[in-house]
Order: C-alpha cells, then structure tokens, then sequence
C-alpha cells in the first residue's frame, strides 16, 4: 500500500500537469491504472472544492469499475463483494437515519436496483439474499465495535469459501494478503482486539496447509 506522503506527492504531480499537459508522469506513478490521475485531474478542476463523500463516491465507483474487468478472478469477486457489502450499508444505514441514499449506491446491478427502488423492509432481498440477509443480522448489533468485527469475520468466511479449492496459488495469497490488511486495521483501531484477530488467523493459516490424499506422494 502506498503512504499518505506518496499520495500527497502525487495530488501534487496532477495539479502541476494541469498547467503542464506534456510533462512526464515519474516512474513511481506509471503503474497506476489510469483511472486514478484522470479522476483526480477531474475532481482538482472542479469548480468548487468537492466535498469527501462526493470525491470518495466518484473514486470508488472508478475503482470498482476497473476491478470489475480485472483479468484475475479473486480481485474480480473480492472488489465485488466490497462493492455489494458498501451498497447494502449505505442502504440500511440511510434509511435508518432517513437520508437520501441512491445518490451514494455504485452500480447499476440487480442489487442496486432494489436498494433504490424497494419500499419493502427487506429491499426486496431479505433471506433469498445470503449477503443481505447476514449484513442486516450483523447491523442489528447495538455495539458498534461488534458490528465492525462482524463484517470483517463476514469478509473473512468468504475469502476461505473462496479459496476452499485453492491449496496454494495467486488466488490463495491475494486471501492472506486480504486477511492481513483485515488485521492491520484492527491492531490500529484497537490493539488487544487486533491481536485477538491476528492469533485467530494465524492459527487458521497453520492448520490450512493440508493437502488432499490425492496430492501425497507414495513411496
């Protein structure tokens, strides 16, 4: 991941190249997917400073956009989930606090759909909706704290559904990789939580190194 400094740097990059439209981009930003300069160039020429939800909306929505067509099938479904977990969220949590939501959904998917439009409890989705019908249980939680974890071991579950076939490929480390950042956020947000979290999934990790009977090697 990148630091605060680097992002900085490169808000920094764009708003010279505004005025500077043959100036070459430096190596540390050339592998950023294009999407990511041309919406930052889009959201500095704004002609009134973009509020965050606005800016964050736009970035994600490219975000998820990109990712959607991604050539490895984790990243493709993980950025998927995401998407589907932000939307139902923002949905429930807006209607609970009586806001207007729809503008803040990305997508246009099935899911999208019955966010905006339903005017039924459930959004139309209710129990037929696995995802739904598990983040709604997981909000009802009083304690947000409770409810944060719930997400992450929500997350969590999917990535070894995911991963069950995988034993050990991209697929596989994109997982841990995944599960790791799901850590880092715990050990910053609260540290005795973050290392419950952390001997949780290591011990997860050393049990799940176990080949099929198929895949032993005879002597």
């Amino acid at each position: 991941m990148y630091s605060k400094e680097f992002w900085e740097e490169f808000i920094a990059f764009v708003k010279h190249s505004l005025d500077s439209i043959n100036l070459e981009t430096p190596s540390e930003y050339r592998s950023l997917p294009p999407f990511v300069k041309e919406t930052a160039a889009e959201l500095l020429q704004m002609e009134d400073l973009p509020t965050f939800p606005l800016a964050e909306h736009r970035i994600l929505s490219r975000l998820f956009s990109y990712c959607a067509h991604h050539s490895n099938r984790f990243i493709r479904e993980w950025f998927e989930l995401e998407c589907n977990i932000r939307n139902i969220l923002a949905a429930i949590n807006g209607r609970n606090h009586e806001l207007d939501f729809a503008k803040y959904l990305i997508g246009e998917d099935d899911i999208v759909k019955n966010l905006t439009h339903s005017h039924a409890a459930d959004f139309g989705m209710g129990k037929e909706h696995p995802l739904f019908d598990s983040l709604q249980r997981i909000w009802e939680q009083n304690n947000i704290l409770y409810r944060e974890r719930g997400y992450d071991v929500l997350r969590s579950k999917w990535i070894d559904d995911q991963n069950f076939f995988d034993f050990f490929n991209v697929d596989r480390l994109l997982g841990y990789y995944s599960k790791l950042r799901i850590i880092n956020r715990w050990l910053k947000a609260d540290a005795e939580l973050g290392k419950e979290v952390f001997h949780d999934t290591l011990n997860k990790l050393e049990n799940s190194f176990e080949f099929p009977e198929d895949f032993n090697i005879k002597k």
